[in-house]
């Protein structure tokens, strides 16, 4: 299942609009929702994000803590396990903690740290 930043399948909670190829997050904790089926997964996802400088980031799935370390800056291709039972039948809800976030310039004062071009489950 693939939920890139421009599905109209997906509420994105405290993100910028589009923009070209990506969404910003919007503050210190930005959480996309999603609907999930009855299909099964292997348990694996994939966050493909650019990241602005350094940025401690936090990301839970329907409460449980999938990854939390630092990223550099720049674009970042993240895989990593989803536990048994993580992802369920309905509305799924990610979160993405960011307390790095700031305003990238003095003509920009969007709080910004991720910008999110696609995240994976299978």
């Amino acid at each position: 299942m693939d939920i890139p930043y421009d599905t109209p399948a997906a509420a994105f909670d405290r993100f910028h609009g589009l923009e070209d190829g990506f969404r910003w997050s919007d503050g210190h904790e930005s959480s996309p929702s999603f609907n999930v089926g009855e299909q099964a997964f292997l348990g694996e996802a994939r966050l493909q994000a650019m990241i602005l400088d350094r940025q401690r980031l936090t990301l839970l799935l329907n409460g449980h803590t999938l990854y939390n370390g630092v990223l550099a800056g720049g674009e970042q291709d993240i895989a990593f396990e989803v536990p048994p039972g993580v992802i369920r039948p309905g509305l799924n809800s990610l979160v993405f903690r960011l307390p790095d976030a700031h305003a990238p310039n003095a003509a920009d004062p969007r709080m910004l740290a991720l910008a999110l071009r696609r995240f994976s489950l299978r």
